[in-house]
């Protein structure tokens, strides 16, 4: 797999992501771009609907719903995304993490009893889509996940249960799955429908330095790296626009015009992947923006650049 620029540890424009893959690098064997991914992730979980970028009538939040995929058990997808449940655990930020979604009535009541918000939570995401496929009382859950995906300002649907509505919706989930299990269950509506194509999904399977033992966590780097999200958090009390700089839109105008071409000749299969990855790159380059200058609404060049290069993974 192609590896992004944000992986080189002498990339010193981002400082506070190359501390937390150097802490996790100590005690993990879970691929880097694993522990990346649950980064952007916990971020999110802390900003909510507070950050947004305006694209004409839409507000693109920088929610996410991220898949890691590797063959086996042995690349630890796992160990990393459960790291999203610690350091939110750490920041006393687990209001709304539901783990698995049960049902769709049980999404709908965590997303009431937290104010619209929720974090779903899969360690075998191959399960939800499988569930999905064969039990009748699942057959709404993809299509209440790609609606939940846009966070809308306000969300009904008749349920079993009765008409159930929903406000001020953040909605966000990781998962992690085995290649064969996501091959089996992912049908070809997944993707024409749009529901894959919604996911950041990030595919590794090289196999990295085993470690039988395994040295406990750097407590000094582990509480800078809380301090830092805390500091996101605190900065992102109250809702703000965010916009790219005049060169970070030319940048992104260059590369999405770019990316439009090659959807334009790639199977139909994979054009829905294309056709969501102007809004993948406008999501991550908020996250990344935040990971350097927490307080700041203008995102340069460089995390747009980043943001890009990140959402291209999704392709590979």
């Amino acid at each position: 797999m192609r590896q992004t620029s944000l992986l080189d540890s002498q990339n010193d424009d981002f400082e506070a992501i190359q501390r937390y893959m150097s802490y996790t690098r100590k005690f993990s064997e879970s691929p880097p771009v694993f522990h990346l991914a649950t980064y952007f992730q916990t971020i999110t979980c802390l900003v909510g609907r507070n950050r947004y970028i305006i694209q004409g009538e839409d507000y693109i939040y920088p929610n996410l719903y991220t898949l890691v995929v590797a063959p086996s058990s042995l690349h630890k997808k796992t160990s990393a995304i459960r790291l999203l449940k610690k350091f939110l655990n750490r920041l006393k930020a687990m209001k709304g993490f539901i783990g698995q979604v049960g049902s769709p009535e049980g999404l709908f009541g965590a997303l009431q009893e937290n104010g619209g918000s929720a974090v779903a939570f899969y360690s075998e995401a191959g399960q939800l889509l499988a569930q999905a496929s064969s039990k009748k009382y699942m057959g709404d859950i993809l299509e209440m996940l790609n609606d939940l995906y846009d966070c809308p300002d306000f969300y009904r649907k008749r349920l079993s249960s009765g008409a159930r509505t929903a406000n001020d919706v953040c909605f966000n989930l990781i998962g992690a799955s085995q290649l064969d299990s996501l091959t089996t269950h992912v049908r070809e509506s997944d993707l024409l429908s749009g529901f894959l194509p919604r996911f950041s999904v990030v595919f590794e399977d090289r196999l990295q330095p085993h470690m039988v033992r395994r040295p406990a966590p750097d407590i000094k780097l582990q509480n800078e790296i809380v301090g830092h999200l805390n500091e996101i958090r605190k900065a992102c009390q109250e809702p703000k626009a965010m916009d790219l700089t005049r060169n970070a839109w030319e940048y992104f105008v260059t590369w999405g015009n770019n990316k439009y071409t090659q959807a334009i000749v790639a199977p139909p299969q994979i054009q829905p992947m294309y056709g969501r990855l102007e809004a993948h790159a406008l999501k991550l380059s908020i996250i990344i923006h935040l990971t350097r200058y927490p307080s700041e609404t203008e995102i340069d060049t460089a995390s747009t650049m980043a943001a890009c290069d990140y959402a291209e993974l999704i392709l590979k």
